[in-house]
């Protein structure tokens, strides 16, 4: 599972990421992954000296974690069902950066995923489907299967308009960057694609903004 065509795609956002922080910013910077899967994401900045927390929805994903990735220590990585907001089996504190990425677009109620990170966080990425339209006001309930293991696990998800997205994070004055070129673009995963107001959504339409409270970026 997570591999397939997630790896030159989680390849491609991770050096986007590099790229947009810088590599040396990383190290000892506290970092929450959510949704991570098997933590790959994480692992990888972690290499680059962050202090990473990992959190899941499922409880088998947080076993294959911790057995993958011993060297992060079982207390880093965390349960987490998204759709009842950040709320975490202990206190995990705050961080410099969360990555929210791919996950968004399983939540039922992706608003108040968006907002409980912004209380605990300097910055945030979040890299998600949408769907085609720049009408602020719209989105698509899609139902999924709640049993697989990387869809929505109250089995409906939500396909905003990338318009819907940047209007929350007005709405609750947040800075952001819309990447807007092709380099995390991988098999059907596009990011540069132009919207041609359909009123729909197809796998691979993709967005992903750099985020912050006071900037975007240090």
């Amino acid at each position: 599972m997570f591999d397939g065509h997630y790896v030159e795609w989680r390849i491609k956002r991770i050096a986007a990421l590099v790229e947009y922080y810088g590599e040396g910013w990383f190290r000892g910077k506290r970092i929450l992954e959510l949704g991570c899967g098997y933590g790959d994401i994480g692992a990888a900045l972690w290499a680059l000296g962050a202090d990473v927390t990992l959190s899941e929805g499922r409880p088998e994903h947080v076993e294959a974690i911790r057995n993958r990735l011993p060297m992060l220590g079982s207390n880093k990585v965390v349960l987490c069902n998204l759709e009842n907001g950040l709320v975490f089996d202990r206190d995990i504190g705050h961080f410099d950066l969360i990555i929210h990425f791919g996950v968004l677009y399983h939540l039922n109620d992706w608003q108040t995923s968006l907002a409980g990170c912004f209380e605990i966080c300097k910055y945030l990425v979040l890299e998600t489907e949408v769907c085609d339209s720049d009408d602020p006001h719209f989105e698509i309930k899609i139902e999924e299967n709640k049993d697989g293991y990387d869809q929505s696990i109250v089995g409906i998800g939500s396909r905003p308009s990338a318009d819907m997205v940047e209007q929350f994070f007005k709405g609750n004055n947040i800075n952001y960057h819309r990447l807007r070129d092709n380099r995390c673009n991988s098999g059907m995963h596009r990011y540069d694609w132009v919207v041609q107001n359909k009123k729909n959504w197809e796998n691979g339409l993709r967005r992903m903004w750099f985020c912050g409270r006071d900037k975007v970026r240090p």
